[in-house]
C-alpha cells in the first residue's frame, strides 16, 4: 500500500481576519490630519474599533509612518484652532463693555487651550510627551 501524502495547511490564526485595507487606512490618516481624535475617526461607520488600528501600527510599517504624520498635521490644525481662539475677543455687552462672565470664561479657556497647545507641541513618537 503505498502511502499518500497530505498537503500541510497552515493552522488558522487565532481572531478574526484583520480588515485592513488601503482605503479603511486613508479614511483613518485623513480623520487625524484634519485633527480628528483617533476615538472619533473610529466612531465613524464602517471603520475598525481603535484597538484594531492600534495593532495596525504594529503589522503595517508603512501605516505606522504615515499615521505619525497625519498625527503631527493634526496637531498643527489644533494648534491653529487653538491660537484662532485666542485672538478672538471675548462677547460684549449692548453698551460695548466686556461681559465679565464671558471675559472670565475667556480667560479660562485660553489658560486651558495654552497649556493643552504646550502639550501638543512637545509630543513625541507615539503621542507621548517628550520629557
Amino acid at each position: 500500500m503505498v502511502a499518500i501524502e497530505r498537503p500541510r495547511l497552515e493552522p488558522p490564526s487565532p481572531g478574526r481576519p484583520s480588515i485592513y485595507t488601503p482605503e479603511i487606512a486613508d479614511e483613518i490618516l485623513a480623520r487625524l490630519a484634519a485633527g480628528e481624535s483617533l476615538r472619533q475617526a473610529c466612531q465613524a461607520p464602517g471603520m475598525p474599533d481603535r484597538s484594531t488600528v492600534v495593532r495596525w501600527l504594529a503589522r503595517h510599517e508603512d501605516f505606522a509612518v504615515r499615521y505619525e504624520r497625519a498625527r503631527e498635521i493634526g496637531r498643527d490644525v489644533w494648534l491653529d484652532e487653538i491660537r484662532d481662539h485666542l485672538r478672538t475677543p471675548p462677547a460684549r455687552d449692548a453698551a460695548g463693555r466686556l461681559d465679565p462672565v464671558a471675559a472670565r470664561h475667556h480667560r479660562n479657556l485660553a489658560g486651558s487651550l495654552a497649556w493643552f497647545a504646550s502639550k501638543l507641541k512637545n509630543r513625541g513618537r507615539h503621542g507621548r510627551a517628550s520629557q
